[in-house]
């Protein structure tokens, strides 16, 4: 279950990094999805599936904390006060 959450979120966030033209991040989200896809799994012993566990949530973490929409295309409220 935790691999199709990891892999649904992980094409989505590629796909707006796409959208942004965050080419970069677009690439390293989609091999993300690629790794955590639960249709072709990949078959690694404990030790490594705990360190690409690491790398994919570190990686996770730096795109959500740097991600900011684009504007007027965002779904924040409004904090502007008159």
């Amino acid at each position: 279950m935790l691999r199709c959450v990891v892999c649904a979120i992980s094409l989505y966030a590629a796909a707006e990094a796409a959208n942004e033209k965050r080419q970069g991040w677009a690439v390293a989200l989609t091999v993300i999805g690629i790794v955590f896809n639960p249709l072709v799994q990949f078959h690694m012993q404990r030790g490594s599936w705990s360190m690409v566990d690491a790398m994919a949530m570190l990686t996770m973490l730096v795109y959500a904390a740097s991600y900011a929409p684009a504007e007027g295309g965002g779904s924040a409220p409004d904090t502007q006060r008159f």
